[in-house]
């Protein structure tokens, strides 16, 4: 990752509209739909019958799962306070 791009990422966290446990959900769960995306649609890896159920996509799969579970974790945490 280049240093523009990680200064880029900081400084969408720092700002204050973002500066909650909900908000850093929405950015993690928005940032690993755009690789699983691309995994999925443009560098298919080869399985099933569209041939887009490769090793990597199944293996993001969990991780986008989790962080959708995770932003209706700190969705339901701030709606609880």
């Amino acid at each position: 990752m280049t240093d523009k791009l990680k200064l880029e990422i900081l400084k969408h966290l720092n700002a204050p509209g973002n500066d909650s446990s909900t908000a850093r959900a929405e950015f993690v769960e928005w940032l690993v739909k755009q690789v699983y995306d691309f995994v999925k649609f443009e560098r298919p890896g080869g399985e099933g019958d569209d041939g887009r159920n490769g090793m990597e996509r199944r293996s993001l799969a969990k991780v986008r799962d989790a962080t959708i579970d995770h932003k209706f974790n700190m969705m339901e945490t701030s709606l609880s306070k």
